[in-house]
């Protein structure tokens, strides 16, 4: 049987994408996105917590992907994870 690396991510860029090229010229951007999560907790509230993700994008288009993705813009961002 084959797994599945897949993900989506739903939320706001924190910052201006950086956009630069690896040695052999290939477009990779970096951007870092807050996603957030309610949820009930023990005592019946809800509580909301935030997590940061930092995403790079390998092979890009740096014309589409630049002025899409600005500090506070919602962004839906597609992928796999890739762990170091």
């Amino acid at each position: 049987m084959h797994g599945v690396n897949k993900v989506i991510l739903v939320g706001n860029a924190t910052r201006d994408a950086e956009l630069h090229q690896t040695k052999t010229g290939k477009p990779v951007a970096n951007l870092r996105l807050a996603t957030n999560r309610a949820f009930k907790t023990g005592d019946g509230s809800v509580r909301e917590e935030t997590q940061y993700h930092t995403i790079i994008c390998f092979e890009c288009d740096p014309f589409g992907f630049e002025p899409a993705v600005t500090a506070g813009r919602n962004r839906q961002e597609r992928g796999s994870f890739l762990t170091t």
